[in-house]
């Protein structure tokens, strides 16, 4: 599992730019509506700096999930992101598989990362997780090449370059775990997320496929985005 190298290298404090108002995010509604799942100027992958929030302190920063800090790395992260799930919309998680509000989800996230199924990074507002973001990879099945890339932030940061900065570093990641072909999932009406991923493309719509607890169903849209071809498009564009 060399998962952790990687996440080494997109972690650390992470300053960012501004971004369409309500991203929400894939891991979130604005995945977008709450993806973001997830305030300054541009983010970097590498040196930690100082991020203010948005009005100054407290500071976020970004750090590999399991590497909190704490010695009981694992408890820390499960703990902080539970609560962060807990005050979210409903709306901004059904994206997700799993509703992340169950206990049971939360410890099958910390198993998943113990084997290197999944990838997440975690920002934390002093001790609080304000934005979580996934990279999903079955690595043993036929589409091991595919990642799917889930970004959750809090509604009080969105709009403010938090979800750009950690998409940025989420896809970093899911490239250095070999992904050609990184897929994203919303609703349709998330439109801060369809924003936030700019440049991948609608694949699939799968109607009436998530239900709320209302018992209201909801389309969902599957966008994705092929490495090699925005590689290319950035080089010819010098960027």
């Amino acid at each position: 599992d060399t998962s952790g190298s990687s996440r080494s290298a997109a972690a650390g404090t992470m300053p960012v730019a501004r971004e369409p108002a309500g991203t929400a995010t894939a891991a979130g509604p604005d995945p977008a509506r709450g993806a973001e799942a997830a305030p300054g100027a541009a983010a970097t992958h590498g040196a930690p700096g100082p991020m203010p929030g948005p009005s100054g302190p407290p500071t976020l920063s970004v750090v590999p999930a399991h590497r909190s800090a704490p010695a009981d790395a694992d408890t820390h992260d499960a703990t902080g992101v539970a609560e962060f799930a807990q005050g979210l919309p409903e709306h901004d998680l059904l994206f997700l598989s799993r509703d992340i509000k169950h206990a049971r989800v939360i410890e099958a996230w910390t198993d998943a990362l113990g084997t290197g199924e999944i990838d997440s990074l975690v920002a934390w507002a002093d001790d609080r997780v304000v934005a979580t973001t996934a990279v999903v990879c079955d690595r043993l099945g036929w589409s091991a090449h595919v990642a799917e890339l889930r970004l959750l932030v809090a509604p009080e940061l969105r709009g403010k370059g938090l979800g750009r900065a950690l998409l940025d570093a989420t896809m970093t990641l899911a490239r250095e775990g070999g992904a050609t072909k990184l897929t994203a999932r919303m609703t349709p009406d998330q439109r801060g997320a369809i924003t936030l991923f700019a440049g991948f493309r609608g694949e699939a719509l799968l109607r009436g496929h998530v239900r709320g607890r209302d018992g209201r169903v909801h389309d969902l849209a599957i966008l994705a985005l092929d490495v090699a071809r925005e590689d290319a498009r950035r080089g010819a564009f010098g960027e």
